[in-house]
C-alpha cells in the first residue's frame, strides 16, 4: 500500500515538473518574439514603395539647361579672289589652299553671270517632306539675259508632282551680291502669264547651293550645286555685260 502511494506521488511530481518547463518555455518564446517585433518596428522601413518614393522623380523636375552662344564681333571675310597666298609646306596650309581654290572657283563661276544650277533634293514650302532627285537632267541655266528652267515641282496640299519647263529671254530685277561666305543671286521671270521669283544662295565654304522658287501657284526649295553651262550662253552673258559696262560702268561693279 505504501509502495503504490509512493509511485503515485512520484508520477505527480514528474507531471508537475513537465508542466512547469512547458509554461516557462512558452513564456520565453512570447517575450522573445515581442522584443524582436519592437526592434523591427524601430528600424527605418526599406520596402519597395518607400524606395520608389525616395528615388523617384518627375521629368519636369529636372532643371532645363540652356545654351547661350558667346556674342562677339561680327566676322568679316575677305573676298576669296583677293586673298593672299598660303604656306603650302604644312598640312594646315595645304588644306587652306584647297579651301581657297574651291571658293575661288565658285567666285569665278558666279562672276561669269552664266552658270547652271543642278538640284539633288527638293521640298515644297513651307514644311513639306524632303524628296531626293536622283536623275541628272534637271537644271536651271541662269544669266541676266536668258533663263532655262527644267525642274520638278510639287503642288500642295495634294503632293502632285509635275515639271516646270520653260525658257525666257525676259529676266527682270537680276541682282547678285556676296555676304561674307555666301553669294545671293535673285531675279524674276514670266512665262504663260505667271511670274516666278528666284533666289539662289551659294556657299563658298561648303559649295552647297539653295534655290528658292516662288509664284502664286507654287513655292519650292531646292538643294544642289552650281556648275558650268553651255558655252554659247556664257558668251551671250559676257556680251551683255560688256555692253552694259560701256553704257553704265557703275552697273557692272
Amino acid at each position: 500500500m505504501n509502495m503504490k502511494k509512493y509511485i503515485y506521488t512520484l508520477y505527480g511530481s514528474i507531471v508537475v515538473m513537465m508542466l512547469a518547463v512547458i509554461i516557462a518555455s512558452a513564456h520565453n518564446i512570447y517575450v522573445g518574439r515581442k522584443t524582436q517585433a519592437a526592434e523591427v518596428a524601430s528600424r527605418p522601413t526599406m520596402d519597395g514603395d518607400s524606395l520608389v518614393q525616395r528615388f523617384s522623380f518627375r521629368p519636369d523636375s529636372i532643371p532645363a539647361m540652356s545654351y547661350v552662344p558667346l556674342q562677339g564681333a561680327d566676322y568679316t571675310s575677305l573676298d576669296t579672289v583677293n586673298v593672299a597666298g598660303f604656306d603650302g609646306s604644312t598640312a594646315v596650309g595645304r588644306r587652306a589652299i584647297t579651301a581657297h581654290q574651291i571658293a575661288f572657283s565658285i567666285d569665278s563661276l558666279i562672276a561669269t553671270h552664266a552658270y547652271g544650277f543642278y538640284p539633288s533634293a527638293m521640298q515644297a514650302a513651307p514644311n513639306g517632306p524632303m524628296r531626293m532627285i536622283y536623275v541628272d537632267y534637271y537644271y536651271l541655266y541662269i544669266s541676266p539675259v536668258d533663263l532655262e528652267v527644267h525642274i520638278p515641282i510639287q503642288h500642295s496640299p495634294s503632293g502632285y508632282l509635275t515639271m516646270l519647263n520653260f525658257n525666257s529671254n525676259s529676266i527682270s530685277d537680276y541682282k547678285n551680291q556676296k555676304q561674307q561666305s555666301e553669294w545671293v543671286v535673285s531675279f524674276s521671270a514670266t512665262t504663260a502669264g505667271s511670274k516666278y521669283d528666284f533666289q539662289l544662295i551659294v556657299s563658298t565654304i561648303t559649295a552647297e547651293a539653295e534655290l528658292l522658287v516662288a509664284s502664286p501657284e507654287v513655292s519650292m526649295r531646292y538643294l544642289g550645286t552650281i556648275g558650268n553651262r553651255k558655252e554659247v550662253r556664257q558668251r551671250r552673258a559676257a556680251e551683255f555685260f560688256q555692253e552694259l559696262g560701256r553704257i553704265n560702268p557703275a552697273a557692272t561693279n
